[in-house]
C-alpha cells in the first residue's frame, strides 16, 4: 500500500505546511477551534519526561485520552516494557530522525517490539488503535506514528498505516523525512517532531 501525500506536501512550497503547523501549535485555542492536541508532545505534570522514557505515567494517559481511574490496568499505569520487551528499546530506541523502523532491513511485522506492544495495548479495556499509538508515540515521538481515522483517511492508510509511513519516509534516500525537517525548521515551536507533522494531521488536515 502506498501512502498518499496530503495536499500541503504535494507542491514544492512549504508555505502552506508551515502556516498550518504554526496555527496549530502557536494558536491552539484560536476562535472556536480548540487544538488541544498541540500539547500532546509537551504535556508533563512532573517535568521529568526524560526520566520516564521507559514507563507509562498518568501524564501519558491524559495526553493520549485514556480514562484515568483507580483501577486502570496495571499494564498501562506501570512499565510498558514489562511484558516481552515492549517499548523498552523498540528497534534501538527513539533515535533522532529514525522514523518507524527506519533502519530495519525489512517491513515491520509481529516480533518488532513496538508492534508487539501496540498489539498488547489493544487488548486492554478502553484502548484501541488510536490510543495505543498515542501512548507509544508519547514514549518514542521520533519512532512511532499516530494512527487515527482522520489521518488514515487523508493519507490513504486505513487498512495499513505503520509500513506505508515507514516506506514513504525511506523512499528516495529519505526525501520526505528531510522535507518534514525543513518544514519543522520554519516553525517557531522547536518541540515539533518531524513525524508529528505527518501523522497527527497537523500538516494533512490544514
Amino acid at each position: 500500500m502506498t501512502l498518499r501525500l496530503p495536499t500541503t506536501l504535494v507542491t514544492d512550497s512549504n508555505t502552506a505546511s508551515v502556516a498550518a503547523l504554526t496555527k496549530y501549535y502557536d494558536r491552539p485555542y484560536l476562535g472556536d477551534a480548540a487544538y488541544v492536541g498541540a500539547h500532546f508532545d509537551s504535556w508533563s505534570g512532573t517535568g521529568n519526561r526524560a526520566g520516564e522514557a521507559d514507563r507509562f505515567t498518568a501524564d501519558d494517559l491524559v495526553a493520549a485520552g485514556v480514562p484515568v481511574r483507580a483501577d486502570s490496568p496495571t499494564a498501562v499505569r506501570g512499565d510498558p516494557a514489562h511484558r516481552g520487551g515492549g517499548a523498552e528499546r523498540p528497534s534501538g530506541g527513539d533515535r533522532p530522525g529514525s522514523g518507524p523502523g527506519f533502519d530495519e532491513p525489512g517491513p515491520l511485522a509481529p516480533g518488532w517490539p513496538a508492534w508487539d506492544l501496540e498489539t498488547a495495548l489493544w487488548a486492554l479495556p478502553g484502548i484501541a488503535q488510536t490510543k495505543a499509538t498515542k501512548l507509544i508515540a508519547r514514549k518514542r515521538p521520533r519512532l512511532y506514528p499516530i494512527w487515527d481515522s482522520v489521518v488514515s483517511q487523508v493519507l490513504g492508510t486505513a487498512r495499513a498505516h505503520l509500513n506505508p509511513v515507514r516506506e514513504a519516509l525511506r523512499a528516495d534516500d529519505g526525501a520526505l523525512h528531510h522535507r518534514l525537517l525543513s518544514i519543522r525548521g520554519g516553525v517557531p515551536m522547536v518541540f515539533v517532531k518531524p513525524l508529528r507533522g505527518l501523522d497527527s494531521g497537523r500538516v494533512p488536515c490544514s
